[in-house]
């Protein structure tokens, strides 16, 4: 029996330097490589190591990925304002747009033809220890709107990521604030 192919997932994570980018598309391939045949993540950021431009490419496919860059991604994940202006427009018409709504501002999105999830991500992350846990509290809605994976595979790639083991120092603290954006309703 043949096992059935799971539909190409293609995300587009933009922020600023520090702010978890790269961490979440690591994440996602690092768990991914578990359930897709292909996986492809492509990092590209300023020189800066914090405050510097980042975006970060992701594909999840059953299908050969001939390139690693999203042009017209069907989800897309904004951290900050500046790469809210610098992106928003490759989102596709009818695409889904989650934003942290304590840096981001819904009304600044400007467009009618996608779909906007606002999510206080920075507030959530605070509520729970640090602003430094944003990144995931935004990965956990991703995957929640989603259905790219499951959360508990995701958290447990976490145990093999050393760089979000030690983020904050505390595993279960950056699986509490995954949950914690998985959970929100908005």
């Amino acid at each position: 029996m043949a096992e059935e192919e799971k539909e190409t997932m293609e995300l587009v994570i933009a922020g600023y330097g520090g702010q978890g980018v790269l961490t979440m598309g690591d994440l996602m391939i690092k768990a991914g490589s578990n359930v897709y045949k292909h996986v492809s993540w492509l990092p590209s950021y300023d020189t800066y190591t914090r405050g510097g431009r980042v975006v970060c490419y992701v594909i999840l496919s059953d299908e050969n990925i001939l390139s690693p860059l999203v042009a017209r991604p069907r989800t897309l994940v904004i951290m900050d304002p500046v790469a809210m202006d610098l992106y928003r427009d490759c989102l596709m018409p009818g695409g889904t747009l989650i934003i942290d709504s304590c840096m981001v501002s819904p009304e600044m999105v400007g467009r009618e033809d996608i779909e906007v999830i606002a999510v206080p991500a920075s507030e959530m992350a605070q509520s729970i220890l640090t602003i430094k846990i944003t990144n995931l509290v935004l990965l956990g809605k991703y995957l929640k709107l989603s259905g790219a994976l499951p959360l508990e595979l995701v958290a447990s790639a976490m145990t093999k990521s050393k760089e979000a083991v030690l983020k904050d120092g505390f595993l279960t603290i950056n699986q509490e604030a995954l949950s914690a954006g998985y959970n929100y309703a908005n």
